[in-house]
């Protein structure tokens, strides 16, 4: 008895905490796909017309993501049909350059989205808008640093500090790149940046070897080795420095 009673008080506790919708959304649920309407929808729970809504938004620029309810992203993160459907519109959007597009629809960071981007013809504001949810990872260093922008560069420089981007731009030979590194604090001294500093142009060397980082003899074989393949472009710079900190040929 006391079962069957709770039963009933529970069935009759969710008649009273029902939601009936009103005249009012039942018309904005019949009518346009809106704002308004989104919202009605999200407030009685019906997840079919959030589905429907989501992919009528795709197609459209003319909404302000930040008029969007929450259940816009939820459904994007939760829901594959519709995570799917997001997807394929921000690649081709990305692939096509469509700046209007990812500046009102990308809500929702896309863990593969670098891997659609070209790094030397994306324009900047659409960078922006996908590195503001998820940064380029520190593996695709090669890649930013090749495309020899410094826009780019800068923002990654920031994230992943110069010491470790001083790196990148020395195996890329990218000038510009590199005297960004020095001039934001790199620590030459952190590694052995004078081994890829030898084949690098005067300017360049001389701005790493001014720093005082550690001569090597790892560095010494290396510059042994490139000499004799004519490969380092200022021998007696290179050959001073090491003679200075104390590799003397016989």
């Amino acid at each position: 008895m006391n079962y069957i009673f709770d039963e009933y008080i529970l069935c009759e506790m969710n008649d009273i905490f029902s939601i009936v919708p009103t005249s009012e959304q039942l018309k904005l649920l019949k009518g346009p796909k809106t704002i308004q309407s989104l919202k009605a929808a999200d407030f009685l729970g019906k997840q079919d017309y959030i589905n429907e809504w989501i992919m009528y938004w795709t197609q459209r620029n003319d909404i302000d993501k930040g008029d969007l309810p929450l259940c816009v992203e939820e459904s994007i993160i939760t829901i594959s049909k519709i995570r799917k459907h997001y997807h394929r519109y921000v690649r081709a959007a990305i692939v096509s350059h469509d700046n209007d597009w990812i500046v009102s629809h990308y809500i929702v960071p896309y863990p593969r989205v670098w891997n659609y981007v070209s790094f030397p013809y994306v324009p900047y504001i659409i960078f922006v808008q996908l590195w503001n949810l998820n940064p380029v990872p520190f593996e695709l260093k090669s890649f930013v640093c090749s495309s020899k922008r410094i826009d780019l560069w800068t923002d990654f420089v920031n994230k992943y500090g110069p010491t470790e981007c001083l790196a990148v731009g020395l195996r890329q030979r990218w000038r510009v790149g590199i005297m960004h590194c020095l001039n934001e604090g790199a620590d030459v001294s952190a590694q052995d940046f004078i081994r890829d500093a030898i084949l690098m142009d005067s300017h360049i060397f001389r701005a790493i070897s001014s720093c005082n980082p550690p001569a090597t003899a790892e560095a010494y074989e290396d510059f042994k080795l490139w000499r004799q393949m004519h490969r380092i472009p200022d021998v007696s710079l290179v050959e001073e420095f090491f003679w200075i900190n104390g590799f003397k040929e016989e």
